[in-house]
This record gives structure tokens, sequence and C-alpha cells, in this order.
């Protein structure tokens, strides 16, 4: 039989590698939620083949790799269509009101971006996790959690100065259109404006947000801004 993906082997490691021992414990640890998010897809049922296995470079940068040989043709994952948060669910319009008008002022409909509702379709199942709140009679039982579990705490962004502060963007992206994009979008505090004009009302209107939140937190609103600004 023809074999297609070789196995990758892990490099050997002398026992004198001290911090591979001592970190052993630490690092299974840290990527229980694999064994959990694959165990969770299969359960729901997908398929991850048995010789792929979690690879941590380190703690910004992981992958998976072959523990074994794989046959050609092969289904490494498969993941049913109900374990997708596309948002196809939630409404595709909502109302958001003329910043010109006056409290009483008319509000118009504006079309809601497949990146909007797939985003919102994350906040949901994150605060129903979070809150441990039961789902809504008629949707589907799934939990959500070992998936979300799996996500980076951390990520790197250009639009997240933490990470590229504005010294880094003149030093590394002087000259190109990107660097100039981001220099303009701090200057004018693009984000938030987006985040105010497109996001928010948006959660608002499907019950995440309360209708009176004014969308000056620095929580979710500094992860969803982040993309499309529909």
């Amino acid at each position: 039989m023809r074999k297609g993906l070789p196995a990758i082997h892990p490099p050997i490691r002398s026992a004198t590698d001290s911090r591979s021992m001592s970190s052993s414990a630490g690092k299974s640890e840290d990527t229980a939620w694999y064994g959990n998010l694959v165990s969770w897809i299969r359960n729901q049922g997908g398929e991850i083949h048995t010789a792929l296995d979690l690879e941590v470079v380190d703690e910004s940068s992981r992958g998976i790799k072959s523990t074994d040989e794989i046959d050609e043709g092969s289904i490494l994952i498969r993941l049913p269509a109900k374990l997708a948060l596309d948002g196809s669910r939630l409404p595709t319009t909502y109302e958001v009101k003329d910043d010109s008008s006056d409290d009483n002022g008319v509000t118009g409909k504006r079309m809601a971006s497949p990146w909007l509702r797939c985003l919102t379709s994350l906040l949901t199942e994150s605060a129903t996790a979070r809150d441990n709140s039961p789902k809504k009679a008629g949707e589907d039982a799934i939990n959500f959690a070992p998936y979300l579990s799996s996500l980076p705490q951390s990520y790197d962004t250009l639009m997240d100065e933490s990470s590229w502060s504005d010294e880094d963007v003149s030093a590394f992206l002087a000259g190109t259109a990107l660097g100039t994009v981001v220099t303009e979008e701090r200057k004018q505090d693009m984000m938030k404006q987006r985040y105010k004009v497109s996001i928010m009302p948006y959660l608002q209107h499907i019950g995440l947000l309360a209708k009176d939140s004014n969308g000056d937190s620095n929580g979710d609103s500094n992860g969803a801004s982040n993309g499309d600004s529909n």
C-alpha cells in the first residue's frame, strides 16, 4: 500500500536537556485543551486522524504534526457544519441611528456582513459559556466551551498599539501602503469609530449589549474592531 505523509519524529534530546524535563509537566497541563478539543469534535460527529498531534513551538506558535505514516487519501480533519460559528442564524440586517438626528431621530437599516455575524456568533457563545447560560428552547444544545478554551489567549495585531507601537510601525513599515494606513487610522482613532458605528449597534440589536451602552469599554470592542467595518 502506498504511503502518503511520512512520519514526523520529534528531535532526540539528550538526558542533560533540563529545560525539556523541567517543563514537561507544565506543558502537559497547558495543552490539555487539545485532547478536550479532539474528543469534542469526535463526539459531535467529526474526525481527527489518530496520527495527528499537537506541536507547540513556543507560547505564540503551535501547529499539527504527524506522529506516524498516513495513507495517501486519508481524511485528516473533518468538521460537521454544525460546529461552524458562521453567524448564519443571526439577523442579516440591523437598525442604526442617524448621528445627525436628535434622540427621536429616524433610524435606518444596515446589512450585517458575514464577518460581523461570524464575530457576533463567537461573542454569543463566549457569553453563554462565561455565564453558564442554558440554550434557548429549540436551539441545538452544543457546548462550545472546548473550542473556546483552545483559542489563543493573546495575539499580535497591527491595530493594537501594545503589540506594535508607533515607533515599530515607523521603523518596520515606513514607506509601505500598510504602514500609511495603520498610521492614519491610529491618528483618527478609526478602530473605535468602526466599533461605535457598525459593530456596537449590531451587538445591541441582538441583545449582547445594553441599548444605552456608549461603546467606550476597552473589552470586546478592541478585538471586535480588527476587521470589516460592516
